[in-house]
């Protein structure tokens, strides 16, 4: 009778079953992947659009599945949710025509889409429909979001909004955009920074909010020079009859 071959201690046999079994487990979740979508984004001349805004919106065109920005060629790849039906895409960059089609595409998929963004024409005083799907803009380092298309209608406090903003978490009571700690609340200009930021945005209410900013890359000591990596962010919330920047 042969005897089983062993290696590092393990009969072959069941080598061979456990690998069999991983490389089922892998092919199925390779067949499972997400859908995925790669664009490439341009302006006028096809220069590569670099922090080009890209958001990926459900049909209803106010719930937001995922967003990211263009690398400095203008490239951008998107994961979409397994089993996603027809969802919108929206670029969109300062000075120039935001741009947004639909997409679909099944499990495993990869759709590969170019964009070419128009200059904004400064005659141009129509708010376009597209321009009502955008949730939020980003000019430098400030990002202002596009209340109106984010509420749900039952917002009371500015903790309401805040809660829904894309990009904005709530850790321990502070806020974080993108990871990363939002230092100052700026009301008005007027610092309401503390220790309980959640509490300070219920102080403030919805529906006196005419816009609210995070700026990034700022420097809270003014009498101090710092490096990057000690500017922090802020969120500019601007009341309603107040002349905006």
């Amino acid at each position: 009778m042969r005897k089983p071959l062993y290696i590092g201690g393990l009969n072959f046999n069941v080598i061979k079953y456990l690998l069999h079994i991983v490389s089922v487990a892998l092919a199925v979740e390779l067949w499972a992947q997400d859908c995925v979508v790669e664009l490439r984004a341009f302006v006028e001349g096809r220069r590569p659009c670099g922090q080009c805004m890209v958001q990926v919106l459900q049909r209803d065109s106010t719930t937001l599945v995922a967003f990211r920005y263009t690398d400095s060629v203008g490239r951008v790849q998107l994961p979409l949710p397994e089993g996603s039906e027809e969802l919108l895409i929206a670029v969109s960059q300062f000075g120039y025509r935001d741009t947004i089609f639909k997409v679909r595409c099944g499990v495993g998929d990869t759709v590969y889409r170019e964009v070419f963004l128009r200059a904004l024409s400064i005659a141009l005083d129509e708010v376009t429909v597209i321009d009502k799907l955008i949730l939020m803009r980003k000019s430098g380092d400030t990002t202002t979001f596009h209340l109106r298309a984010i509420e749900l209608g039952n917002e009371v406090t500015a903790f309401d909004i805040v809660q829904r903003l894309p990009g904005v978490d709530i850790d321990d009571r502070q806020l974080k955009y993108h990871g990363k700690a939002i230092a100052q609340i700026l009301l008005e200009d007027v610092d309401l920074t503390g220790s309980d930021q959640v509490r300070l945005l219920e102080q403030i209410r919805y529906d006196h909010i005419d816009r609210i900013q995070i700026i990034e890359n700022q420097n809270l000591d003014k009498a101090l020079e710092v490096d990057s990596s000690q500017l922090e962010m802020i969120m500019k919330i601007d009341l309603k009859g107040t002349p905006s920047e």
